[in-house]
């Protein structure tokens, strides 16, 4: 592993590059949720299994996450947009990075990898863990409980509900998307909407008894290996 520091819009972004010993390989960014992190224990047994493959992995903190620099309270979806562009054009400067770009993405992060690859020129495969189509019922929960660890401003929320990227899912293909039936933050149906959005290929897997961490021991495991082999297919 490598720790890297990538400058976006002023903060200091934390990095970890896991660098495979092939001479020239594909690479993965890991986007975390809302009040995640890059040091979860779910993108480190992605990493680990990317790796297996000799694919590299980047993990990275948005800003005014972990050990990136910035106030959560800033660290909105459009700021963290940029995070993740400014990420991916790092990575492509990578020494040995043969070009073939992937992203895996849970929950918001998700929602923010398929809104980068919408807008990116080149193909980009996906992983989507327990990802919603919309973040308006984010918004409303917000709105109704505490659930941040601060006072979201108006330009926050109303930054939250600027993205409705349902009508742009056509343009992405090669989207696996992975999902708990007991998600309690992001009911399933999210998942069959993206679903019948993207092109072909893709692939959905509604797993019982997962929750929206993927705390189930089966269920994590499933899906790190479903996201593994998909990538190992797609970016190989």
């Amino acid at each position: 592993m490598e720790k890297i520091v990538v400058e976006s819009s002023g903060y200091r972004l934390s990095v970890v590059f896991h660098r495979p010993t092939a001479d020239d390989y594909p690479v993965v960014i890991c986007c975390h949720g809302l009040l995640s992190y890059k040091d979860s224990d779910k993108y480190r047994t992605i990493a680990s299994a990317l790796g297996k493959e000799q694919i590299g992995v980047v993990r990275f903190d948005f800003r005014g996450c972990g050990e990136s620099e910035g106030e959560l309270s800033n660290s909105h979806v459009s700021a963290r947009l940029q995070d993740l562009k400014n990420v991916m054009e790092y990575v492509r400067g990578i020494e040995g990075f043969n070009g073939k770009l992937g992203l895996v993405g849970s929950s918001l992060g998700g929602f923010l990898s398929f809104l980068a690859a919408i807008e990116a020129e080149y193909e980009i495969p996906l992983a989507l863990w327990a990802t919603p189509i919309s973040l308006k019922p984010l918004v409303s929960r917000i709105k109704a409980s505490s659930i941040l660890p601060f006072e979201p401003s108006t330009e926050y929320l109303d930054d939250l509900e600027k993205y409705e990227p349902s009508s742009q899912l056509d343009k992405l293909k090669k989207v696996l998307i992975l999902h708990g039936s007991r998600d309690e933050l992001v009911e399933p149906w999210n998942a069959l909407e993206i679903f019948s959005g993207v092109d072909l290929p893709k692939e959905l897997h509604v797993l019982n008894d997962a929750d929206h961490r993927f705390t189930n021991h089966g269920a994590r495991s499933f899906a790190v290996n479903a996201t593994s082999e998909w990538f190992k297919r797609y970016l190989s």
